[in-house]
């Protein structure tokens, strides 16, 4: 013969406590890793200042894509960490985007951002990847 769990109505309260103790376990955790997630991300305002150098502390050709946009039509460029590292300049978050993927919208000032065509140039509202902005302040920090 089989035991019968939650026979008893106290074997019922128990179990019934149980799940609904485990439950607020689960969310409570969910919540604490969702919060600390969040507050790990780039939010608005936050500024990733390169300050220039003589010679890149990167060692890599790393070329991130970026987008100018603005009035006229959206134009692609590139950030070349090396050329950003030795002219510097600086980003700030204007905004977050998450539709249909995470993205900033920035405001570059600086020298330059590359070399050739793919310059976004002085200064200009881009969007760029949260990728991009990770690669940028990883870059930051190394100073």
């Amino acid at each position: 013969m089989r035991p019968h769990y939650g026979g008893k109505p106290d074997e019922w309260q128990a179990l019934v406590v149980g799940a609904v103790a485990a439950g607020l376990l689960v969310a409570t955790i969910i919540g604490v890793s969702l919060r600390v997630a969040m507050s790990m991300n780039d939010r608005t305002g936050d500024i990733i200042r390169l300050t220039p150098t003589d010679r890149p502390v990167s060692d890599s050709d790393a070329r991130i894509p970026a987008v100018i946009i603005g009035d006229g039509p959206e134009k692609a460029c590139m950030f070349d960490l090396r050329v950003m590292e030795l002219s510097g300049g600086s980003l700030v978050i204007d905004a977050t985007q998450f539709d249909p993927v995470l993205s900033y919208r920035v405001h570059w000032a600086g020298v330059r951002t590359s070399h050739d065509a793919s310059d976004c140039g002085r200064a200009a509202e881009l969007r760029v990847s949260a990728d991009a902005i990770a690669a940028l302040s990883m870059a930051a920090a190394q100073r």
